[in-house]
């Protein structure tokens, strides 16, 4: 899945952001889930809104890409619980890591981009 939060992008390119993804918000908000992927069969929907995972709450606003990175960063390959808003109402999905590829993806919460494991590779972020 695809991970974006309008907050992330600078002023002078959120416009052309929020064109392409007109429900962004400041909190991360699923724009892509990939058809097949560990995601997928979980539940996650296109613009369900990431409001903690496991447990601990990603702040709206500044850059709440950061706290969710961490999580997807790890290495491991145990489920992660992400707890989403979907039309304005709060439900917790269990994720399971799933490899997809067989090269490192690339996350790009800030402008130098940082291998992810090739576990987590299903649930990358970008922002």
């Amino acid at each position: 899945m695809i991970v974006r939060a309008a907050s992330s992008f600078d002023e002078k390119l959120r416009p052309a952001a929020l064109a392409r993804y007109p429900t962004l918000g400041d909190a991360p908000t699923v724009v892509y889930v990939a058809p097949g992927s560990g995601a997928a069969a979980a539940g996650i929907q296109r613009n369900d809104v990431v409001t903690a995972v496991n447990g601990e709450p990603i702040p709206p606003g500044g850059k709440p890409l950061d706290v969710y990175a961490r999580f997807v960063r790890g290495g491991d390959s145990e489920p992660l619980v992400f707890s989403v808003q979907r039309a304005g109402e709060a439900r917790d999905v269990t994720v399971a890591p799933q490899r997809v590829c067989s090269y490192p993806v690339a996350s790009s919460t800030s402008r130098r981009s940082t291998p992810l494991p090739t576990a987590r590779a299903s649930m990358s972020i970008a922002a």
